[in-house]
């Protein structure tokens, strides 16, 4: 699913269902992929703008997952810095 390199270029998520909110999707698919380890503990996550331009999908969608996570303590970020994994 992803590169060895602890600062991931590219994730390679599930197809969404075509009855799934792209917030739902997007947000399942990233905490899936931390609990289950395919995304290791301290990788660099893609930046909201290269995930958004990645999957064809709002950024604003992505900066609304990103903080979900965040506020779930499975990742870090400090404004115009890298969103690391932590959980």
């Amino acid at each position: 699913m992803l590169s060895q390199n602890k600062n991931l270029r590219s994730l390679a998520l599930p197809h969404k269902n075509k009855n799934q909110s792209l917030f739902d999707w997007l947000y399942r698919s990233l905490r899936h992929a931390i609990i289950s380890g395919q995304i290791k503990l301290g990788a660099s996550l893609p930046s909201t703008r290269q995930l958004a331009t990645e999957y064809k999908i709002s950024r604003g969608t992505v900066v609304i997952v990103y903080e979900q996570l965040i506020s779930e303590g499975y990742i870090q970020s400090q404004r115009g810095s890298r969103t690391i994994v932590s959980a």
